[in-house]
């Protein structure tokens, strides 16, 4: 009797076994207390070495044979030495299409791990436009490329007419004092140009008046003034000229004067 009892003394307590269930539970409460402490590690380390391993020190520039590529990074505003990621590029590449005017646009992509790429295309003269007895060359959005003051543009390059009210700034595109909901010169410009290059008169058109945007007119070959009125239903209105002009040129193709 006394023997059954030492060995029930000795008998060490047993641990409750912790179910499969209990388990997984566990672990992820532990995970869950983890996780925010791993992501802020990570992003900590992806923030240290955004700023401290991916600076700026090399640049490439293509698309632009008006600007050297020391002209372009200039003109970013952007600097060596700055963090890639630090580094904004929208403001980069707007600085870049106002300063150097003849850009129309620019792309600017990092590669990793040091180099700024730059991807430029370059505006045509499509415009010579004259203020206060300033010439200015423009591209086919009034954007101002270039000022030449009292020098004649070139004879190849449309004229335009507009308002004296225009505010000129030179790689801005011309501003006008309008009505709410009224198209700007600046708009009514761009309209009549792709509708005249829908149709035979693509090329032939020397000079385009919106000083009074309720009353158009375009002068074909700068000899005969075709008045377009109110610039709607262009299209059809450029349609009809150009089937005018084209007789006309049949019987005297040194014929001058207006069509309305």
């Amino acid at each position: 009797m006394e023997q059954k009892k030492n060995q029930t003394a000795k008998k060490a307590p047993q641990k409750k076994k912790m179910s499969s269930k209990s388990k997984w539970k566990r672990r992820g409460r532990i995970a869950v207390v983890c996780m925010p402490v791993v992501v802020v590690a990570v992003l900590l380390g992806l923030l240290l070495g955004a700023t401290v391993f991916f600076k700026v020190e090399s640049y490439s520039v293509s698309g632009t044979k008006k600007y050297t590529a020391e002209q372009v990074w200039q003109a970013s505003g952007l600097k060596t030495g700055k963090s890639m990621f630090a580094s904004d590029l929208d403001e980069a590449e707007e600085n870049i299409t106002v300063r150097l005017p003849y850009i129309e646009s620019v792309s600017i992509k990092r590669k990793i791990p040091h180099t700024l790429t730059f991807t430029a295309v370059e505006s045509k003269v499509s415009l010579a436009v004259q203020v206060n007895g300033e010439w200015m060359l423009l591209n086919s959005s009034g954007k101002v490329l270039e000022k030449l003051g009292e020098n004649e543009p070139p004879e190849n390059v449309m004229r335009l007419k507009i308002p004296e009210t225009a505010k000129c700034e030179l790689g801005h595109v011309l501003e006008f004092e309008t009505k709410e909901d009224e198209p700007s010169p600046t708009e009514i410009c761009k309209n009549l140009m792709k509708a005249i290059d829908e149709t035979a008169l693509k090329g032939k058109i020397t000079m385009i008046d919106v000083s009074n945007p309720e009353d158009v007119t375009v002068v074909y070959d700068s000899r005969i003034r075709l008045h377009i009125g109110a610039p709607t239903d262009l299209a059809t209105k450029f349609g009809l000229a150009a089937g005018a002009v084209s007789n006309e040129d049949k019987i005297n193709p040194e014929q001058t004067g207006e069509l309305n």
